[in-house]
Formats: C-alpha cells, structure tokens, sequence
C-alpha cells in the first residue's frame, strides 16, 4: 500500500502535517478503521503519544471513532490513558460519550483515571 511504500522509502512516520498533525493520528480518526495501517506505522515508530494542537491524541480519536482494535494495539505500545486534550478530555471520556463497552473496559484495565 501507499503508506509501506512511502516509509521504505524514508517517509517520516512522526512529519507533522500543517492541519491534522501525524499519519497515526490522522488513521486513528478517520470514520473507516483503518487498522493494519495504524499497526504498520505504529511498528515504524510512529509516536502513539503525540498531541496535535487541538490537544488530540491517537487514543482519544481511536476511542470517538470506536476503533477497538486501534485503541488496543496504540495502548500496548504504550499509549497514554490519561492524556487530557485542550478541553480536559480523556480517553476514557470519548469512549463514554460514544457508548463503545469494550473499550471502555479496556481502557478501565489499562489504568484510565475514573474521576
């Protein structure tokens, strides 16, 4: 695919775009799951932390999206649970709002702070 191609061919996986910010967060937001691309720049070094200026993070816009499979893939390689966007906004928080059980549990297991 297009993404395999432009990082063997010394694409940045972590160049940040002038308006939505990293390849992993523009995946991770987009209304179509888009999960072995998340997985391939994930295990490229994509940086499963990063905040746009918006506050957004990859795992507060898999958990809106309801990516479940994304949300567990960007959590075990270490993605911050409790990141707060530029609205105090957590993981945890989208993945109530959107009413995803699974994630919610499994952020929950994976030391989302309830309060």
């Amino acid at each position: 695919n297009i993404v395999k191609y432009l990082v063997e061919h010394g694409a940045d996986v972590n160049h940040e775009g002038r308006y939505y910010g990293i390849p992993l967060l523009e995946a991770c937001q987009n209304i179509i799951e888009n999960e072995n691309i998340v997985k391939y720049l994930v295990e490229h070094g994509a940086d499963v932390n990063y905040k746009n200026s918006f506050g957004n993070t990859p795992l507060i816009s898999a958990c809106t999206f309801r990516h479940e499979n994304i949300v567990k893939n960007i959590i075990e390689h270490g993605a911050n649970v409790n990141y707060k966007d530029n609205y105090d906004n957590i993981p945890i928080v989208k993945a109530c709002k959107t009413g995803n059980e699974n994630i919610i549990k499994y952020v929950m297991e994976h030391g989302a702070d309830e309060n």
